[in-house]
């Protein structure tokens, strides 16, 4: 019996994964890629690094035993709706647990997927095979995916974007999902069953978009139609997505019912969709990796002087999208009669329209994000819409113009596929964009060989105390210390414990926060007792490189410190504080590690200490006016007076402490602190600092038995990026009762 061949099928979806895969290769130069080697060794990179090998090692993300030690690290405070990249993460770690390659195939696959993903919408749009294969591959070679490179979920993701435009698409177009063609209800229609659950398990922006599209599309369907259906496959749409977020999210919002909420990690304020919205200008802009100087110089002069160049900088279209991006405005503003004939091109201007609108700068997010909920602040990410929706209009024009024409020009469709996917590759590639790891090699060797080092030195299961103290996540570094670059030891270590990584916020990392504040005599005695082997100190988070820091622990510690090759890394090894016949076990350990730091480290404040961080307000506290949103450290003004109102009169005489710093103009300026007819002027001398405030002391003999204490501040100032009335930050406030007189 001869061999069968593969049908037509089976040779296209061939032809479509080749096409995508020499794309990729020739893109960023993949034959000089190592996979040991990260593609990104700083910022963002570096905490994807880390959650690729806690997912490896442990299975999830949720529960890093190796980190914030010597409690461990518990991240349900930071969650994440990435069950596709967490899936992608343990299918590549049947092959291998080197977090490196499994990064670098993990971003190697959210292009394949993004392009074959738009390949079959495009030819659900009744597109042709050549012009669907050219779309996929310039919607794959969006510049998103390259200047993304740090932000790895995004980039892994980035394939449900097709399907979400579809879905609305569907519902706009009045062919609603869960629907067959003569209209009978299927709710069990496997595939749009397996796109709702993708939807809600591809990231917490993306399926908000995707939310929001569909419901959008199901209001204008109801409003034009007057048909129930797309409403229905609508709400179908949006609570299977959401079911299936819910379901991602079921172990963080279990911890946060036992635990209750952290108030200091990932809060946003409103202003934020501001600072990280979309610009129309970034969208229809050459990219910033530009190949033609001319265009590049450009770009880099308008990022140079325009205000809010964040992360929108990542928008661009090309060429090509931004010519789509046009017709789509034409078309809207046309009527339909642009569109005439050509199915989902006016279907599709609505929904473009209504994608700038709502992420552009002053758009609808920042209404959303003022009366509903500021969570979803960089708004700009939905580009990767508006770039799909854009290359779409543009092949359906010319699809059109195919059909029309097809007995006089029956090539044009493959002339066009041709001559685009050129020029588009031309017009989006960036030979800035090769993986060149070289600079990359050269830090990791070293920094592998100094935390090996370290481990040799420390032995298996030690405690490590990492200095500077540095928050995480999403918190202000010190110096040139960059983004999340005390993981470095972790990623290179299979069997050491490190302070560092511990969720900002909660009481763990708060002790570890005090313990970093104290004097280097006072941290050693408690490191020894506690039980750590050693002190890693990042010396660029440093000015002086930490000459201050380390002086006092060469001065008292025997052994001299290790250091990295490119001496920015040091370790000064502990001395063991007892010796023990019968080794500790690490649980022991770590146990008895927690014991001394609480012992000694867990603040006794009185009762009538008021924490600004805390929310909700203590029950002393009737009400607080004038001041912003909770940080980890305190709260800003946010009003030319803070307006304190308690519960019970306030005594006569009584001292008022309070750990506050100054913002700009107001340094050094008299604020006006006033109970009843009492009125105190102070100066406060210290900025605000990531906390490190100075305390300020007042005594007020005369309250009369007043309620209220008010803060007047002298020059209340926002900022270009901020536009909050700043002036004083507020940490702590302390009432103490005193006796005539009042002591100075």
């Amino acid at each position: 019996m001869p061999l069968a061949l593969p049908d037509k099928a089976v040779w296209r979806a061939l032809l479509v994964v080749t096409v995508l895969s020499l794309t990729l290769c020739y893109s960023l130069h993949l034959w000089q890629v190592d996979l040991t080697l990260p593609l990104r060794y700083s910022g963002d990179g570096l905490m994807f690094s880390a959650i690729i090998k806690n997912t490896l090692e442990t299975g999830f993300y949720l529960h890093n035993p190796h980190l914030g030690a010597p409690f461990g690290a518990e991240y349900y405070d930071f969650p994440m709706v990435d069950g596709v990249s967490f899936l992608l993460i343990r299918f590549f770690g049947l092959f291998t647990t080197n977090f490196a390659a499994v990064y670098t195939l993990c971003y190697l696959a959210g292009f394949l997927l993004a392009g074959s993903a738009a390949f079959l919408i495009l030819r659900r749009m009744h597109i042709g095979f050549l012009l669907a294969l050219t779309g996929a591959v310039l919607y794959a070679c969006l510049p998103f995916y390259f200047l993304r490179i740090e932000h790895l979920f995004l980039v892994t993701s980035y394939f449900i974007a097709p399907i979400m435009l579809w879905a609305a698409l569907r519902i706009l177009s009045n062919q609603p999902p869960f629907f067959n063609a003569a209209g009978k209800f299927r709710p069990l229609n496997p595939r749009w069953l397996i796109a709702a659950l993708l939807a809600g398990t591809s990231g917490a922006y993306f399926a908000f978009f995707g939310v929001m599209l569909t419901a959008l599309a199901a209001l204008l369907n109801f409003i034009t139609t007057k048909s129930w259906r797309g409403a229905v496959s609508g709400a179908l749409f949006i609570g299977l997505l959401g079911s299936s977020a819910l379901l991602t999210l079921a172990p963080n919002l279990d911890y946060h019912r036992e635990h209750g909420p952290n108030q200091q990690v990932a809060q946003r304020a409103p202003v934020e969709s501001e600072a990280f919205g979309l610009r129309i200008t970034q969208l229809l802009l050459p990219h910033p990796g530009h190949r033609s100087d001319t265009l590049r110089a450009m770009v880099e002069k308008y990022s140079r002087n325009a205000p809010l160049v964040t992360e929108n900088a990542t928008a661009a279209l090309g060429s090509i999208g931004a010519a789509g991006f046009l017709l789509l405005i034409l078309v809207l503003l046309s009527g339909q009669r642009l569109s005439h004939n050509i199915p989902y091109l006016w279907e599709l201007s609505v929904l473009n329209i209504s994608m700038v609108l709502y992420g552009t700068i002053g758009g609808f997010a920042t209404v959303f994000a003022l009366l509903v909920h500021p969570q979803i602040r960089s708004v700009n990410r939905i580009s990767i819409f508006i770039g799909f929706a854009a290359l779409a209009a543009v092949l359906l024009l010319i699809q059109a113009l195919q059909n029309r024409r097809q007995g006089r020009a029956p090539h044009l469709g493959s002339a066009m596929a041709v001559l685009l996917l050129g020029f588009g590759l031309w017009d989006q590639l960036s030979p800035y964009w090769e993986s060149d790891q070289i600079p990359i090699a050269a830090e990791f060797a070293q920094d592998a060989d100094f935390i090996h080092a370290i481990e040799d030195r420390a032995g298996a299961d030690a405690l490590i105390y990492q200095l500077p103290y540095t928050a995480y996540p999403e918190t202000p570094v010190h110096y040139q210390e960059g983004p999340y670059a005390l993981l470095r030891g972790y990623l290179h270590s299979d069997h050491l414990r490190w302070s560092y990584g511990g969720i900002w916020g909660r009481p763990e990392a708060m002790l570890l926060r005090r313990l970093g504040a104290l004097p280097p005599d006072q941290q050693l005695d408690l490191l020894i007792q506690a039980g750590f082997r050693g002190i890693y100190i990042e010396r660029r988070a440093f000015p002086d490189h930490g000459q201050a820091l380390e002086q006092p622990l060469r001065d008292r510690l025997p052994d001299p410190p290790l250091l990295s090759q490119n001496g920015h890394l040091a370790f000064y090894p502990l001395p063991v504080a007892t010796s023990s016949a019968t080794p500790e076990t690490p649980e022991a350990t770590a146990t008895r590690a927690q014991a001394v730091l609480r012992a000694a480290l867990t603040p006794t404040l009185p009762p009538d200490t008021l924490q600004f961080n805390r929310v909700p307000w203590p029950a002393f506290i009737a009400e607080v006016d004038g001041l912003s949103d909770a940080e980890p450290w305190g709260r800003w003004s946010n009003s030319a007076t803070v307006t304190i109102r308690f519960n019970q009169p306030l005594p006569d005489a009584f001292m008022l402490k309070l750990q506050a710093g100054a913002f700009g103009p107001n340094l050094s300026q008299p604020f006006t602190v006033s109970a009843g007819p009492d009125r105190q002027e102070l100066a406060i001398t210290t900025p605000q600092a990531m906390g490190e405030m100075a305390e300020y002391v007042l005594c007020f003999t005369r309250s009369q038995g007043t309620r209220t204490l008010e803060i007047t501040v002298p020059q209340p100032q926002g900022t270009v990026d901020d536009p909050r009335k700043l002036g004083i930050a507020l940490s702590r406030l302390q009432i103490l009762p005193v006796s005539e007189p009042c002591p100075k």
